[in-house]
């Protein structure tokens, strides 16, 4: 009994394993039997016209088959009835193995237990399959195909059937009200219009007649087929038509509260699976990163901005930029954000929390970020990955180093400096806020351009560059050490290896 247990119910057991293949297996001939047999036309039905004589052919051998292919489906149905009568009966009750109860109250419990885990939504599904035996309701084996739903790996963080499924289930008792309140009003009202108008309506012959016609007026649906002519019957419609509006109301609102997370956690799929290549990412937004949002916009296009945070996503978010909710300390979710096609990641600061907190989650999100990308297999880039990071502390810059970044703003401090040298000397921190605002005369970067022949001189390469009047040269960079000099010696020799540092309103030389 342990080893069906484990087979129907523990989905880390190898039995479990074997046991949803051979199902999948099953459901796949089934939908394909079901497609051949809702396609195939029979000799009869094949229109007169052209050659019909290759179609007539296997049609009619299709019609020898049809008894033998029925007779399959019957075997499959078979099949389906016995796994879902042995996953009911291997399923134990909660508190069965707890109490010590008599045998009578013992024996209410498994079974009533046993029914309450076959009404549950997917258990009900396969039960609705089974009716599928009866020839007229054969369109139901395409239920099937939500199991392979519920089940496919296509979906690594929100499946959507199980999310609403479960939404469902958690709120089963709002449901279980909403549902008996629209069956006790259709009762009364079809009750009522049947002792109304039996004598008098020729369409009410039956309480059915009544009931049908009671929740068609009160889901405002009004097929017509059947309308009160007395007027006593007209009124028992129009308190059904006021009843079915606040039905509608009471659904509309169950419906929305319950199953918004549900979708909303299904969006935790949309960016995964798009084709998103190039974009930036955004750790660590919060109230006071807008304006870094903003700046980003600046030099890039807002559509390639994806922004990964806890939470939902501000009402201010500007359009374009992409809200991914999600945790960057835990690897599990960085797939959300498809890290490893993105160009590069600001990792900023938390200002809502002390210095030494914010670095902490920092430092903690760049360990993450880094052992995340050590695990992924590596892809054709033309650059690696650049990863920014903001420290609030000067003491840890060194630790982001460390922990991966490849470069480190230490935003505080710098804003501190900027203050500090404008009261020593008056009209430079106007001056080196429009070399670092976007619009303006920004820093760049580049390699020493094709048209200047190597090797030269930084004097030689300010001349040259500053002939065409957009450029000017300021430092010189050596990839290779990272190391930096600003306005040096102009008898410096510069090789392939330099890059150069310079001041222009665009990006003119190429980097």
């Amino acid at each position: 009994m342990e080893s069906l247990y484990r087979a129907f119910h523990v989905p880390g057991s190898r039995a479990y394993r074997w046991v949803d293949g051979f199902v999948w297996v099953l459901i796949a001939i089934s939908i394909a039997l079901f497609a051949v047999e809702v396609t195939i036309p029979s000799p009869e039905e094949i229109p007169p016209v052209g050659d019909r004589s290759a179609l007539e052919a296997f049609a009619a051998v299709w019609v020898g088959l049809a008894p033998v292919l029925q007779w399959v489906d019957l075997g499959i149905l078979t099949l389906f009835a016995v796994e879902l009568a042995l996953r009911v009966l291997t399923f134990r009750p909660p508190g069965t193995g707890f109490y010590d109860r008599p045998l009578g109250e013992e024996i209410r419990a498994q079974v009533w237990g046993r029914v309450k885990f076959l009404l549950q939504p997917l258990n009900l599904i396969d039960l609705f399959v089974l009716f599928a035996v009866v020839p007229a309701l054969r369109g139901l084996r395409a239920l099937r195909l939500l199991r392979l739903a519920r089940a496919v790996r296509f979906f690594r963080y929100a499946n959507p059937i199980t999310d609403v499924i479960d939404a469902f289930h958690a709120n089963r008792l709002l449901y279980q009200a909403a549902f008996t309140f629209l069956g006790v009003i259709t009762a009364v009202g079809g009750l009522s219009i049947y002792l109304v108008e039996r004598r008098e309506n020729d369409d009410i012959n039956s309480v059915a007649d009544g009931l049908w016609w009671a929740l068609v007026t009160l889901t405002t649906v009004g097929f017509g087929d059947i309308s009160p002519i007395t007027p006593l019957g007209r009124a028992v419609g129009s308190v059904l038509m006021v009843a079915g509006m606040f039905t509608l109301a009471l659904f509309a609102g169950i419906v929305g509260n319950t199953l918004l997370n549900a979708i909303l956690r299904i969006r935790q799929e949309q960016f995964r699976m798009g084709n998103s290549v190039g974009h930036v990412i955004v750790f660590g937004y919060d109230s006071g990163s807008r304006q870094l949002l903003d700046a980003m916009i600046e030099e890039y296009d807002q559509a390639r901005i994806v922004i990964m945070a806890q939470g939902e996503a501000p009402m201010n978010l500007p359009d374009g930029v992409e809200w991914v909710s999600g945790d960057p300390t835990k690897e599990a979710e960085l797939d959300k954000i498809r890290m490893v096609h993105a160009e590069g990641v600001v990792v900023a600061g938390r200002r809502g929390l002390n210095p030494e907190q914010a670095d902490a989650v920092t430092l903690l999100t760049l360990f993450t970020l880094r052992s995340y990308l050590r695990r992924q297999k590596p892809l054709p880039r033309r650059r690696p990955l650049y990863v920014v990071a903001e420290i609030l502390d000067p003491e840890n810059v060194e630790h982001a180093r460390t922990a991966g970044a490849d470069e480190v703003i230490e935003s505080t401090r710098l804003g501190f400096s900027l203050i500090a040298h404008a009261i020593a000397e008056p009209g430079t921190g106007t001056v080196m806020s429009r070399v670092t605002m976007a619009g303006a005369h920004n820093l760049y970067v580049a390699a020493v351009p094709a048209d200047l022949p190597l090797p030269t001189t930084f004097g030689e390469a300010f001349a040259h560059l500053r002939r065409g009047g957009e450029v000017m040269l300021i430092g010189t960079r050596d990839p290779a050490s990272g190391q930096d000099r600003l306005n040096p010696p102009d008898d410096l020799v510069l090789d392939g290896t330099h890059q150069l540092v310079y001041l222009a309103e665009r990006p003119v030389l190429k980097g």
